[in-house]
């Protein structure tokens, strides 16, 4: 939850008073611009920036101009004097100031555009459920089914390791943090970054996302220039973190943040919830630098690394004992960029290390990882068309060892086990081609092709995307898509070596907008066959329908994801035969905003103890004895609500941001599994969290 701090200091910069006020209100394309920056054109340092409605409030010393910027809209200037104590400003997108027709059509057909579902920073930072965590967001979507109250993105029925993240184009082969041995983590990795927009693509992803094919979702950090210093330090129950931005002469610009955590205030306050946290603290730091040589060149770098540690009491059927993590990761990406009159170049590449220690009784498990990915893609932009072509290398290093238990139930730490050391170094080329292309006004077809080589195996796969999106006008929109992929999965939850999967999947899905109100469906099917695993067949519906009018912002959504294995016909894990979401928030203009999310879903598919048996040659345990896979039954319904509550006020030369989150507000007890203690009944419930209270402060000052 402290990533709800981090993500905050980019909402707000404010200038000191002066001798006259303007306020008004900033819109784009219809909707309230959050993260605007309004400022006087001979005083840039008196810098403001719109709240999560849009709304402004500047102090001016002189009658000047202003001057309002967004990323991705023209420029607005307006003189002002103290007659105008309140003003509306409406900016239209810089993609059409020429020629708006060809223009706009050429940006909406990018690489699948119209087939993704976009997250804003203000879905993020008014989102309940998400404490300001993008992927977290993305799991509150009514086509997310990650059934885990992790951030590991799993979408319409597929796992986790089959949906692709990407930062800036780059994939992340683990995106999450405080992570267990199985890969399933608390939250993402991306919390720090100042983030431009996430596209998610809940289906068929287009084809250069080389290392995806249930799905992708991608993060753009923002790369508007900052318009001068800014500091940032902020206070809450889980530590305190301090950040930094400033611009360094007129071509680069420079963001840095620290992050000290250390849960002993935050277990305290929810002690019934944490009892079996013993412990957990954390360190973290992260430098992302933008140097633009021109108006059509600029190169990003990040450097992300952190330390982090947790032992909480685990319960198994033999033992209950502390499971023990250590983990150290450092993440380097660099990017180059260039854009002439109708190609774009794109040079990436990313280092990525961790070294982690998990233990538990006498099992010891000390990964070591190495991932290094190159990029070289182009993409040519025309009118109603583009191309695009790229050659991509993946490099994976993965040694672990340490030890194991003798036997499947003897795993105190007195009982016998072995040592163990293993090793793999996997690489992968990857090779594609896609195009877009107008084919009428309405009428807009999207095609790709993928090459996956592996050297080790001299295995060569091929991938094929392919979709329609017709568009009528601009309320309507009906979007025929499918492929067939081919995915050199990595270990990950679920999934315990390398192995390919090929899926093929079709999806239909409508959108419609019109003034306040919002309309999106979807359905979909999918065969996905595992070298090593089990295969599965999937179908499923999803519905969202949504409003948002002067500061409200409502939806509600719902679904049915039936995922059944293909050789016995039974549900698998992430069935469910039904998934209803939804959200309610109020932003008003004086700085108070106040957010309800709800979920009730069917229960997860297990199979319930039927007898256990004594194990020869042991004293007292037994081996339980699970009904056949046709004789599974469900866990109880889950249910939970979420509430925020923030206010922004003004403070010296700063915004000082007060919240206060409720997770799971009625302290419902959802069932995750159920353990049997020395495998005989009566169960003990394993329970997803209860109701968790966290609060803080946030100070954020802008320089002049």
């Amino acid at each position: 939850m402290k990533y709800l701090l981090i993500q905050l200091f980019l909402v707000i910069q404010i200038s000191i008073s002066a001798q006259f006020t303007v306020s008004g209100t900033i819109t784009g394309e219809g909707e309230p611009l959050m993260g605007a920056y309004v400022y006087p054109q001979n005083d840039p340092g008196r810098v403001q920036i719109t709240d999560s409605v849009g709304y402004f409030k500047l102090e001016m010393e002189a009658v000047d101009s202003l001057i309002v910027s967004y990323l991705g809209f023209d420029t607005y200037k307006l003189y002002v004097d103290q007659s105008q104590a309140g003003i509306s400003v409406s900016l239209q997108s810089s993609k059409a100031m020429n020629s708006p027709t060809a223009t706009v059509k050429a940006k909406r057909i990018r690489a699948g555009e119209l087939a993704a579902q976009r997250i804003t920073q203000l879905d993020i930072y008014l989102d309940p459920a998400a404490k300001a965590d993008p992927l977290l967001a993305v799991n509150n979507l009514p086509s997310a089914t990650n059934l885990d109250e992790t951030a590991n993105v799993s979408l319409r029925g597929s796992p986790s390791v089959a949906t692709g993240v990407y930062l800036d184009g780059v994939p992340i082969r683990s995106a999450v943090r405080l992570d267990q041995s199985n890969g399933l983590g608390q939250f993402s990795i991306f919390g720090q970054f100042p983030l431009e927009e996430v596209r998610v693509y809940p289906g068929h992803p287009p084809i250069a996302l080389g290392r995806s094919s249930a799905g992708a979702v991608q993060l753009r950090t923002a790369n508007d220039p900052l318009k001068g210093p800014s500091y940032g330090i902020s206070v809450n129950l889980a530590g305190m973190g301090l950040s930094h931005a400033r611009p360094i002469g007129k071509k680069t610009d420079l963001r840095t943040f620290v992050n000290w955590s250390q849960l002993t205030a935050f277990q305290a306050l929810n002690d019934g919830t944490f009892s079996d946290l013993r412990g957990s603290a954390g360190l973290d730091g992260a430098i992302a630098l933008t140097h633009r040589f021109n108006d059509r060149s600029r190169v990003n770098a990040y450097v992300l690394a952190f330390e982090e540690n947790y032992r909480f009491l685990t319960r198994t059927n033999y033992l209950t004992d502390e499971f023990k993590q250590t983990k150290s990761r450092q993440l380097g990406v660099f990017s180059y960029q260039h854009e002439g009159e109708s190609w774009k170049w794109r040079v990436s590449q990313m280092l990525d290390w961790d070294r982690s220690e998990f233990t538990f009784g006498n099992i010891n498990s000390q990964p070591d990882r190495f991932n290094m990915y190159s990029e070289v893609s182009a993409r040519q932009e025309g009118r109603g068309y583009s191309r695009a072509f790229g050659l991509q290398y993946d490099r994976f290093s993965d040694q672990v060892s340490g030890t194991f238990p003798l036997t499947d139930y003897e795993f105190a730490a007195n009982d016998p086990f072995d040592s163990f050391t293993a090793g793999i170094v996997q690489s992968i080329i990857t090779a594609f081609s896609s195009t877009e292309q107008r084919l009428t006004g309405y009428l807009i077809m999207e095609a790709g092709v993928r090459m996956v080589y592996d050297p080790q195996s001299r295995d060569t796969r091929f991938s094929a995307q392919g979709s329609l999106h017709y568009r009528p006008n601009v309320r309507h929109r009906v979007i025929l898509g499918g492929g067939h992929y081919q995915q050199l999965l990595s270990p990950g939850p679920g999934i315990s070596q390398w192995q390919w999967l090929q899926l093929d999947q079709l999806s239909l899905s409508y959108q419609m907008r019109q003034d306040l109100w919002s309309f999106d469906a979807a359905v979909f099917r999918k065969w996905e066959n595992y070298q090593l695993s089990t295969d599965q067949n999937i179908s499923g519906i999803e519905t969202r329908i949504g409003y948002s009018d002067n500061g409200y912002r409502a939806w509600l959504s719902g679904g049915i994801v039936r995922v059944n294995d293909r050789e016995n016909s039974i549900p698998s894990a992430q069935d469910l035969p039904f998934l209803i979401r939804g959200q309610i928030v109020r932003a008003s203009r004086d700085g108070f905003s106040f957010g309800l999310t709800g979920t009730w879903r069917e229960g997860r598919y297990f199979l319930p103890l039927l007898r256990s048996e004594p194990i020869p040659e042991s004293e007292g345990l037994y081996r339980p004895i699970f009904a056949s896979p046709s004789e599974g039954t469900r866990l109880h319904e889950y249910i939970r609500v979420d509430l925020s509550i923030s206010k922004m006020l003004t403070l010296g030369r700063g915004q000082l941001i007060l919240y206060a989150n409720v997770n799971n507000l009625f302290n419902i007890q959802n069932v995750n599994r159920y353990i049997y203690p020395n495998g005989t009944d009566p169960r003990k419930s394993e329970l997803y969290s209860g109701r968790i209270l966290f609060v803080g402060g946030v100070w954020t000052i802008a320089s002049s």
